[in-house]
């Protein structure tokens, strides 16, 4: 299966965050089915800028007619920093313990004397911060993430 980002450069682009401590304790299997799993939901989750270099291309990137935020072309030949570093982020929303708990209903739990708390399971597929870093290169499609909204703002 393709990815966007394959295991050594997101072991090293989590290996100094305090937020990521998870992720070095994942086994290799685990990784990279993460990473497979977050490069197939950015795909199905993002309407992607510009057409895909070639039709039998097995994910949606490289593109080419595609300009980044500041109006400069994005290089057709390359999966843009950004589609990659996303595709980091999703895998470790996705291996995250406690949104896992949170995604399952769960909002506390506790051992000694028992104790658990439940609430409405998170909608939220896609992370915030994959979707901060994919401005500009496509649009977040309605349903994504619990944060989407559809509609149109009109300033008179």
């Amino acid at each position: 299966m393709s990815v966007y980002a394959e295991i050594p450069e997101t072991d090293v682009f989590f290996s100094s965050r305090s937020d990521a401590i998870h992720w070095q304790s994942l086994s290799e299997e685990t990784k990279q089915k993460a990473l497979e799993q977050a490069t197939q939901i950015l795909d199905a989750s993002f309407d992607w800028n510009g057409i895909p270099v070639s039709e039998d291309q097995p994910l949606r990137w490289p593109r080419k007619n595609v300009l980044d935020l500041d109006g400069f072309p994005v290089d057709p030949e390359l999966i843009p920093r950004k589609v990659r570093i996303a595709a980091m982020e999703q895998a470790l929303f996705l291996t995250d313990p406690v949104r896992t708990l949170k995604s399952n209903g769960i909002k506390n739990a506790s051992v000694g004397k028992m104790s658990l708390s439940l609430t409405t399971p998170a909608e939220e597929t896609v992370a915030p911060a994959a979707v901060a870093l994919l401005r500009g290169l496509g649009t977040l499609r309605s349903g994504g993430s619990a944060f989407a909204k559809c509609g149109t703002l009109v300033r008179g």
